[in-house]
């Protein structure tokens, strides 16, 4: 099996991964499960639960279900990629009842997935992929007006919604795109706090990259597992405010943490790109992970990071 091309261009033609039958048998069985586990979700939360929000869903919900929510990505791939409607769409469904309550980072993954397959189909063409650029530009743009308007659409009012809509100062708010001075602001309070995490809370972030190995071991933390719930606890700001890797890195190993672990971040980047072909059977997952990891990665903190990192690998 001949594996991918230039290292930066995924190869042309169909491959034998594509066309592996177990593989289309393994994915739509795949999907069947997580499909199960979100509808199990679902159905205990209920309509209501999901129209109060995801703060709701979060408290409701319970593991399987954030399973299901990572776990559609690789579905999503794999079904538009192989044109396979009974894995994609389900997959896309399980994305959308997050988005529903409010959350957005899952479906506008599923939409990176999206663009990067129709710009691989575009490069095997030889075309250029101008209207990608303003496919994803109207995406962003999207994203940024529902956050003005999600509370009204789960209260089901989409009169007071389009009223929203028609007001500039709506526009305005949205498009003003804050979340970059929200994210320099966590960067900022991590590097001027003070704080250095000890060996131990440090042993603690990597190993638990490998599935209960923390607990296995009764490791604790003298700080929160979670940097992003210190970080909150400490601007005494909204669970929206997110996680800071990069303040993390900092708060483990000064400014070389911060080089070394860009350089990392960036040779996954790079190793994901090489698997837009998927030319191997769990490029779908790699693929999926980086496309998580190189959009949102600043919103996240080390354990959430592992956590994604974890339910691929599961």
């Amino acid at each position: 099996m001949q594996k991918s091309g230039l290292p930066d261009q995924p190869e042309t033609g169909d491959t034998e991964v594509q066309k592996d039958p177990a593989l289309k048998l393994s994915f739509r069985i795949y999907t069947a499960v997580i499909f199960a586990f979100a509808i199990l979700n679902i159905a205990s939360v209920g309509f209501s639960g999901f129209a109060a929000g995801k703060s709701i869903v979060w408290e409701q919900t319970n593991v399987l279900y954030i399973i299901a929510l990572y776990g559609a990505w690789p579905a999503f791939a794999y079904g538009i990629h192989n044109r396979d409607k009974l894995v994609w769409i389900p997959a896309l469904f399980i994305e959308l009842t997050i988005f529903f309550a409010g959350s957005r980072a899952f479906t506008a993954t599923i939409i990176i997935i999206f663009l990067c397959e129709k710009a691989t189909e575009l490069w095997k063409k030889g075309k250029g992929n101008l209207g990608l650029y303003m496919l994803g530009g109207a995406g962003v743009v999207f994203l940024l007006l529902y956050r003005m308007i999600d509370q009204m659409i789960m209260e089901g009012d989409m009169n007071a919604a389009m009223e929203s809509l028609k007001d500039p100062a709506t526009w305005l708010t949205a498009l003003e795109f804050n979340e970059p001075r929200v994210i320099i602001a966590n960067y900022d309070y991590a590097f001027t706090s003070g704080l250095r995490l000890p060996a131990g809370d440090i042993i603690f972030r990597f190993l638990d990259f490998i599935p209960g190995l923390p607990s296995a071991l009764g490791l604790e933390t003298v700080y929160p597992e979670y940097y992003s719930d210190w970080l909150l606890s400490q601007v005494q700001a909204s669970a929206g405010v997110g996680g800071s890797i990069w303040g993390e890195t900092y708060s483990m190993f000064g400014y070389i943490g911060i080089i070394a672990f860009t350089i990392v971040w960036l040779l996954f980047m790079y190793f994901s790109n090489r698997h837009l072909d998927y030319h191997e059977k769990y490029s779908y997952f790699i693929v999926s992970l980086g496309i998580y990891l190189a959009w949102y990665i600043n919103r996240l903190d080390f354990n959430r990071v592992a956590q994604a990192c974890k339910i691929m690998l599961f």
